[in-house]
């Protein structure tokens, strides 16, 4: 008589499951998987799909068989719906964070290394494409998105004890999530923006800071932080809050992978700006607290520090032939670097805005104000639809916008809001389209920099 078929019992770990034995159960690793010298895991899930769905089934539920540019993963079999997600993610989310046309390479192989990684990268990707296309289920994304904080939590634990993934992997997790609930699912429920920027800022203390971990860090690390940091600077400016970094910080972001494109010849660069309204927000917070004096020649450096400023974007035109024999080799500014150069100006102008609102406590309709707020518009409507710069100009955007007393100028900042919208598919944009239309309804728009912006959503971010 053949010997009796051995079913899988309930709970048993991956490895058994795969090799049809009966598993014991033991924990961490039970003995079958020990004596066959397999790796032990029970916190692997799998969904299958069907490569052949029936007609009429869920678009969601079809398969997208573009997954076999992905390379394999020495830690894990993935699935068919996580190398989907991978891929989505490269080629459509990745470029979304970043102004320049060859960002640095994504974290994929963290990914392909951790499973918290792993979960992040396929919850922004998956959450991402159900605003995109639909083609996900809210549901699965929820799902894993639980996963995926259940799995970064116990890798903190196991962090402490020594025993688990580095932090700095499990950062960019935290990160991933960081951004996908405040780009991209801002205005769910159970968005925790806030949560995930403070388990961040925990993370990033434990291992020394950020300048240390920019000094010596994978480059997608690095990019995702100069993100972080720049959203945590314009959270500070619109609710009040001094910002989590130190101003230095801002001195040694150049030198590394950003999100912001390489500085047009003859400007400021945009860590330089940024620096200078981590001060200035610094300085607001310690005013308001009594632990500084208000002082007018303080005001006059700040003006003199956020002067906008313009690069030439024409030749010179030379009337010595041997002037211009030694000067054959410079070029105007190349035509891709105007809407970088127009955003730059933009942020000086949102800081010049903050300035004379926040810290002096000029009221909306002031002259003073309005040149700014024009000026940033201005700098703004002059950006190509499909530019990348423009999808990172929605502080500048939202700042300026707040200041908008025309309708022209209302009519026009929607219709650029509806544009990023259509580029970026972030939910985000549409929680500033949301809190500008209600500000223009309320007499809060004449009233402080702060009342402002109290409608906006507190899990949103804002570049």
């Amino acid at each position: 008589m053949p010997p009796k078929r051995i079913r899988t019992v309930e709970g048993s770990c991956w490895s058994c499951k795969q090799r049809r034995v009966k598993c014991s159960l033991e924990k961490p690793a039970c003995s079958k998987c020990i004596v066959a010298g397999t790796k032990c895991s029970y916190d692997k899930i799998l969904i299958k799909w069907d490569a052949r769905p029936r007609k009429g089934s869920p678009v969601g539920n079809q398969l997208c068989l573009y997954h076999h540019s992905l390379p394999g993963s020495s830690g894990y079999n993935l699935a068919i719906n996580e190398r989907r997600a991978i891929d989505y993610f490269r080629s459509r989310v990745w470029p979304l964070f970043s102004t320049s046309a060859h960002p640095c390479p994504p974290p994929i192989a963290l990914a392909m290394a951790d499973r918290s990684v792993l979960l992040a990268t396929c919850v922004m990707a998956d959450s991402h494409r159900v605003l995109f296309d639909g083609r996900n289920s809210k549901e699965n994304v929820y799902n894993k998105r639980l996963h995926c904080i259940t799995t970064v939590r116990k890798q903190l634990a196991d962090a402490a004890d020594s025993k688990g993934m580095p932090l700095s992997t499990v950062l960019v997790a935290v990160l991933l999530m960081y951004f996908s609930d405040g780009f991209v699912e801002c205005n769910h429920p159970d968005s925790s923006t806030l949560s995930h920027h403070a388990g961040a800022r925990a993370i990033i203390n434990s291992l020394g800071g950020l300048s240390a971990i920019m000094s010596d860090g994978e480059t997608s690390i690095k990019m995702l932080l100069s993100e972080f940091a720049t959203t945590d600077l314009t959270n500070s400016l619109l609710h009040g809050t001094p910002p989590s970094f130190p101003s230095k910080t801002w001195e040694m972001m150049d030198m590394n992978a950003v999100w912001w494109e390489k500085t047009p010849p003859g400007m400021e660069s945009f860590a330089s700006i940024f620096q200078k309204m981590s001060d200035l927000a610094s300085y607001h917070d310690l005013v308001s607290l009594g632990k500084q004096e208000f002082s007018v020649q303080r005001i006059k450096e700040f003006e003199a520090d956020l002067r906008p400023g313009y690069a030439s974007i024409s030749p010179v035109e030379l009337t010595d032939h041997k002037e211009e024999e030694e000067e054959e080799d410079q070029k105007p500014l190349d035509p891709d670097m105007v809407p970088s150069s127009a955003l730059l100006r933009a942020f000086q102008h949102s800081a010049n805005l903050y300035l004379y609102r926040a810290v002096c406590g000029l009221p909306a309709n002031h002259y003073v104000v309005q040149q700014h707020a024009q000026a940033c518009l201005d700098c703004i409507m002059g950006m190509p639809s499909q530019s990348k710069a423009l999808n990172c100009a929605l502080f500048p955007l939202l700042v300026s916008g707040a200041h908008a007393f025309l309708d022209t100028n209302k009519q026009a900042i929607v219709r650029k809001l509806d544009v990023v919208y259509g580029n970026l598919k972030f939910n985000a944009v549409k929680s500033i389209r949301s809190a500008l239309e209600d500000l223009w309804a309320s007499p809060r728009q004449g009233g402080s920099w702060f009342e402002m912006f109290t409608g906006l959503d507190a899990q949103a971010l804002v570049l």
